[in-house]
């Protein structure tokens, strides 16, 4: 799920135990993610991925892993205004659907369907044909000034936004 495009990221950094002083007191690993920069050139990507039910497998379940997915983006860079100005912006969106199929068998197999506990689970979350469904946005917007040759200015905003639906767990 993009909670951060890859198309945006120029470079990544995984720190293991040991860590300058720049990064603090910290126990585990510190991963950090530099993003990318307009530049004098326009420059730009796109990409594209398409995923149904026609090119994958059932689970060892038999169950359909997905019906259909999406998952495409891009990115653009370039000058506003040459050696001095620049922007940066990428995107990145995921729409995928799948089926889901809410089954209480194990309650028969167990015997329990008429106990209390399983009718009113059964009530409460009847057994039904459900189309687990998730979309995903990630856009990151950067604006980098150069002062001077010693100082720079950058802005960044990113947007991210998770709707999923459906899912069993969830």
């Amino acid at each position: 799920s993009p909670s951060f495009t890859i198309e945006a990221l120029q470079e990544f950094q995984v720190l293991r135990s040991t860590f300058s002083a720049e990064f603090g007191r910290s126990t585990g690993g510190i991963i950090n993610l530099a993003t990318k920069s307009g530049t004098n050139q326009f420059h730009g990507s796109a990409f594209y991925l398409f995923r149904n039910k026609a090119l994958t497998h059932t689970d060892p379940f038999q169950r359909e892993q997905i019906n259909k997915g999406n998952q495409f983006g891009g990115s653009i860079g370039g000058p506003i205004k040459t050696d001095r100005t620049f922007f940066f912006s990428a995107g990145e969106m995921q729409y995928n659907d799948k089926p889901v199929k809410v089954l209480y068998s194990q309650l028969d197999q167990l015997g329990l369907r008429s106990a209390p506990g399983a009718q009113a689970l059964v009530s409460t979350a009847p057994e039904n044909q459900l189309t687990a469904m998730s979309q995903l946005q990630s856009f990151v917007n950067r604006i980098d000034h150069r002062l001077s040759d010693m100082h720079n200015f950058a802005v960044r905003v990113d947007f991210t936004r998770n709707k999923i639906t459906d899912v069993v767990g969830s």
